[in-house]
């Protein structure tokens, strides 16, 4: 759905803008999308419980639907980037977005409730002197 949202709002596909609009400036180069390895790669593929790599042919993967929120994978130093800079935009710093957008990304809409962390149940803090 994402993905529709910013192919109809941009002049490229998702996946340029997002090159172009997050990946370059954060200096990230090694991205893709669906499953690590390919038969002629030498990456790191997923294994089976028993320890043997399974195959890159798709069924180790999200379905393409999930596009953004499951299919991207970036090295560890990429990863890194992007973090770093989720950490500066929650810091309230200066980044790739402008600070209204960055508030809105990071400030929960609703009262603290189980329905606050999206899906996950959020318990009060029984332990002593906590509420």
């Amino acid at each position: 759905m994402l993905e529709a949202i910013i192919d109809r709002r941009g002049k490229d596909p998702w996946e340029k803008q997002i090159e172009k609009k997050i990946f370059q400036p954060l200096g990230i180069k090694q991205w893709g999308l669906g499953p690590l390895g390919t038969n002629d790669a030498e990456v790191p593929w997923p294994h089976a419980n028993n320890g043997k790599p399974v195959a890159a042919d798709g069924v180790m993967d999200n379905p393409a639907v999930m596009n953004l929120a499951g299919r991207v994978h970036m090295s560890v130093g990429g990863y890194n980037l992007l973090l770093a800079e989720t950490m500066r935009l929650a810091r309230g710093e200066k980044g790739l977005l402008k600070p209204g957008t960055a508030e809105k990304l990071f400030t929960n809409p609703y009262p603290v409730s189980e329905h606050s962390l999206s899906g996950w149940v959020a318990l009060p803090d029984t332990r002593e002197g906590q509420v």
